[in-house]
């Protein structure tokens, strides 16, 4: 067996996240494999960097015509060695500005496709996530806005579907969703008579566990007596999908309150610095001090206007954190309602601070019975099942 891997970025993002950990384990267990990638971090001998010594002036050039499933050149991949040997290739992210669709039709002709479904983009005209709007018009869910990302200067919803649709309908490939509620999203859709898989996305549980809390705020130089909110996400406030003004919005609610303070990690900020009742912290890249972050919290605000499965709440609950969160795509499949969390209804920012005093005044004990919840949950999205599901997938095509 031999995979070639597609993906936006090797080691860094959600998606690419998963990428990489199907490449480690196929490479610890002796399979051979490769990966193609937009933008190279790793030192990786397997993994190479798309050609495109192009890449901002297509990414003008594409949202200037409107157009991110052409004008990239990369039927380059066709003619690598790596693709040639290749038994299956196994797509994830294929919008940002570096992939031509049509080359997954020419792929489709030699090989066997898998395509993990991160986003909604396969299934809109243009835009990774339609929020709250669930619209499906001409096989498509409808974008709410051409400014999502990736945005697009003028309307032409109309053109992008129709040649979306046709790469589909004489492409061959196997979808794999990581979530129920992209799979039934997926079924509303021109696709829905394609192969389809469900396989959750799981997290390394040898990484991710639960610390001393006390022990965790010493070993960050966070204060002992508060009560600590956390919201963790991929660019810190800056991130859309993330619903980081909700943070803003509670912060100000609890602003009279000294025992309460909110920390945001995951700002491309160097060093940490405080807003009023909000610290902001670096990214934090070390597994060990990531997982001391959740352990220190006593519950993570997840907010998200727009996700998958969001992995935040898998690494939290693997530290025994509880969440409050949005009814948003995947997360109910997750987090049980007054189990090992609490999800508000989508924006309600109300509910969302009802279930946030819950956290601040329950006993001990209550308390405990929510982190065990949450950490047993974890168990469930266990990294060794995903990578078994796709071995069993790979070997059934």
């Amino acid at each position: 067996m031999n995979i070639l891997q597609i993906s936006t970025t090797d080691n860094k993002g959600g998606a690419a996240g998963i990428a990489w950990s199907i490449k480690k384990y196929l490479d610890k267990n002796g399979i051979k494999n490769s990966m193609f990638v937009r933008d190279k971090y790793s030192d990786e001998q397997n993994v190479f960097k798309i050609p495109n010594k192009f890449l901002t002036l297509s990414k003008i050039f594409k949202y200037i015509l409107s157009n991110d499933i052409e004008h990239s050149n990369s039927d380059w991949i066709l003619k690598t060695k790596e693709y040639k040997e290749a038994d299956i290739i196994h797509c994830h992210n294929l919008h940002g500005y570096y992939f031509n669709l049509e080359t997954l039709y020419k792929m489709s002709l030699e090989k066997k496709i898998v395509w993990t479904f991160h986003d909604m983009w396969p299934i809109t005209s243009h835009c990774a996530y339609t929020f709250d709007s669930r619209e499906v018009k001409n096989g498509f869910f409808t974008c709410p806005s051409r400014k999502i990302y990736p945005p697009i200067l003028f309307n032409n919803d109309e053109n992008l579907i129709k040649k979306k649709e046709a790469i589909y309908n004489k492409a061959n490939f196997h979808i794999v969703c990581p979530s129920k509620w992209i799979l039934n999203s997926v079924d509303r859709t021109v696709l829905k008579y394609k192969e389809k898989t469900l396989i959750y996305n799981g997290i390394n549980l040898s990484e991710f566990q639960k610390y001393n809390k006390e022990e965790s705020r010493k070993k960050l130089e966070l204060p002992l007596d508060k009560k600590i909110i956390l919201f963790i996400a991929s660019g810190g406030k800056k991130n859309p999908f993330k619903g980081s003004e909700f943070v803003d919005e509670l912060a100000s609610e609890y602003k009279d309150n000294s025992e309460i303070i909110f920390l945001v990690a995951g700002s491309n900020n160097k060093k940490r610095k405080t807003k009023n009742n909000i610290l902001f912290m670096p990214k934090i890249k070390e597994k060990e001090l990531l997982s001391r972050l959740y352990s220190s919290a006593d519950v993570l605000l997840n907010p998200t206007l727009a996700d998958n499965l969001p992995t935040v709440i898998l690494e939290a609950f693997a530290c025994g954190l509880p969440v409050v969160t949005f009814n948003t795509g995947g997360t109910p499949e997750i987090v049980k309602h007054s189990v090992n969390g609490y999800i508000a209804k989508y924006k309600n920012i109300k509910q969302l601070k009802g279930y946030i005093d819950i956290f601040i005044k329950i006993p001990q004990d209550e308390y405990n019975q929510f982190s065990e919840n949450a950490l047993r949950k974890s168990f469930e999205f266990n990294q060794e099942k995903m990578f078994k599901s796709y071995i069993n997938l790979y070997n059934e095509m």
